[in-house]
């Protein structure tokens, strides 16, 4: 892939294309807007979720390695969960929290051996 920008947004739009017909098949559709919530939410999911954090990743993907990528981002579900605390008030129970937990201490020890295996790599 030469350019992840680009392969970023031909995938989003693909994905829109493959919904779109979904559109006709909902009962009722209210074009004329009186609040701008929703549609300041869509292009917020679409600008912050699809394209920005897409490409961040793509690129993220291309520099650190295969393993260490892949512990970067298990992190999704326990930042989830953090920001549902945080911003939406959740409540997480114990069996919830022991397992973001387990999901931090099994990334940050990957990438701190990780880490340590190319360094002493470098060294031989």
């Amino acid at each position: 892939m030469g350019n992840a920008f680009r392969f970023n947004n031909f995938q989003s739009a693909w994905c829109l294309l493959a919904l779109t017909p979904l559109l006709l098949t909902q009962e009722r559709t209210a074009w004329n807007v009186t609040d701008y919530k929703p549609i300041l939410g869509i292009l917020c999911l679409g600008l912050g979720s699809s394209i920005i954090a897409f490409y961040l990743q793509i690129r993220t993907q291309k520099v650190l390695s295969d393993s260490t990528a892949s512990m970067l981002f298990l992190l999704e579900s326990p930042f989830a969960a953090l920001f549902g605390f945080l911003i939406l008030s959740e409540r997480l129970s114990w069996f919830q929290i022991s397992g973001a937990v387990i999901i931090m201490v099994a990334s940050v020890l990957q990438i701190l051996t990780d880490t340590a295996s190319k360094t002493e790599n470098i060294k031989t």
